[in-house]
């Protein structure tokens, strides 16, 4: 049901964004635990994106092209897209080059999954717009492919949220970051390409909902 879905929605995001109040709070350093969980949030994440591509292909079939977004909307969800995957290489890179520490190897870990799911998340709203579908004719009796899509749009608005009081709250859970690009250079980063990761969460949030609708 659509209580379900934002329910499942809302219990995976819990755990990150419980995480980030408490990191926002604590003045001793817990960017290791936002870490570990923030992995998992993106393992639940990255599964849900391929169990819904899944169930999409198995509930609808191709009908034919259609343009839906426009080429100036294309080129935004491109450019945003394009600058989150770059905000999570820098990131990468740090934990890369600190992979000895098991913290580090962590945080290397966790970039190339949130990397995944951005490309992945991406490409699905890109192709699923421009393409026009059909429901088949089956009997679904589990997932029905919105109710995903449903809670998907809730753990992007949760995690817009997480972010967009990350972005705005002076705790820091990017230590490894700033020490390996240096307070300067990395407060630049974040005051320059974190924004677009703030609204691509936004954006990705507002098209999962409407694949919903």
């Amino acid at each position: 049901t659509t209580f379900v879905s934002l329910a499942s929605g809302v219990v995976l995001s819990l755990p990150l964004l419980i995480s980030y109040l408490y990191s926002s709070s604590n003045k001793n350093d817990s960017s290791n635990i936002v870490r570990i969980i923030s992995t998992v949030y993106e393992i639940q994440l990255l599964a849900l994106l391929f169990l819904v591509k899944w169930k999409f292909k198995c509930q609808f079939y191709e009908s034919f092209g259609k343009q839906t977004m426009s080429w100036g909307y294309q080129t935004i969800m491109i450019f945003v897209t394009s600058g989150t995957v770059g905000y999570e290489t820098f990131g990468g890179i740090a934990g890369l080059m600190n992979s000895k520490e098991p913290y580090g190897l962590l945080l290397f870990i966790n970039k190339i999954l949130q990397t995944l799911v951005v490309i992945i998340q991406a490409m699905l709203i890109l192709d699923m717009k421009n393409i026009s579908f059909r429901p088949r004719s089956i009997r679904v009796k589990y997932f029905r492919v919105n109710r995903i899509f449903l809670c998907i749009f809730t753990m992007n608005i949760l995690r817009w949220l997480v972010d967009s009081i990350a972005m705005g709250n002076p705790a820091d859970n990017t230590i490894r970051q700033r020490q390996f690009y240096g307070h300067m250079y990395w407060r630049t980063i974040e005051h320059t390409v974190f924004p677009i990761n703030v609204f691509y969460r936004f954006l990705t949030a507002i098209e999962m909902y409407e694949l919903y609708s």
